[in-house]
């Protein structure tokens, strides 16, 4: 019945209108800018580098090819035998809510601190319609202008990584028994 509603509200979830963030604020000390959603959009659709790309990845000597990967990299669940109610289940876990609550520290609306509820509504509402994920297409579902911190992200990524290669094969037992629910 849970799953039923499930795909009930995320095949309603394109549909309805939503407030969405428009404005970012990229932070990588000591730069702290503010780039528009469409911009980034432009940036990894058609390569164009808007003057406050460019400089952004002057000033922070950043490559822009790694950048629109990054944005761009999707995550498909069909990929992994995943469902959005499964995900759903999965995100609503303890373990997901921490993991969460730490992804907003590094991602928050500009003012405040990011809701776990949030984080999780822009990662299902991308997800709805096709079963896939991008940064880029979670910035542009995530309800409120963000602030990304670049120094943060990247300690959280490089953790992360590490997470992943030490908690790989336990972790696609937890999916693998998930899914034979």
């Amino acid at each position: 019945m849970r799953q039923q509603l499930i795909s009930i509200l995320a095949a309603l979830i394109p549909a309805a209108p939503t407030i969405a963030a428009e404005q970012i604020v990229v932070r990588f000390s000591p730069i702290e800018q503010d780039i528009a959603v469409k911009e980034l959009r432009a940036f990894v659709d058609r390569q164009i580098q808007s003057p406050t790309i460019a400089a952004i990845i002057e000033k922070a000597n950043l490559n822009p090819a790694q950048i629109q990967t990054a944005l761009t990299l999707e995550f498909d669940l069909k990929q992994f035998g995943l469902t959005v109610p499964l995900v759903d289940r999965l995100l609503s876990s303890y373990a997901a809510e921490i993991a969460l609550r730490e992804l907003g520290q590094g991602i928050r609306p500009r003012a405040g601190e990011a809701t776990v509820p949030a984080l999780r509504g822009a990662i299902l509402t991308s997800l709805s319609d096709d079963g896939k994920i991008s940064a880029i297409e979670f910035l542009e579902k995530y309800p409120t202008d963000l602030l990304i911190d670049g120094n943060v992200m990247q300690t959280m990524v490089s953790r992360v990584l590490k997470d992943i290669q030490t908690l790989g094969a336990p972790i696609l037992q937890i999916l693998n028994s998930q899914r034979l629910k």
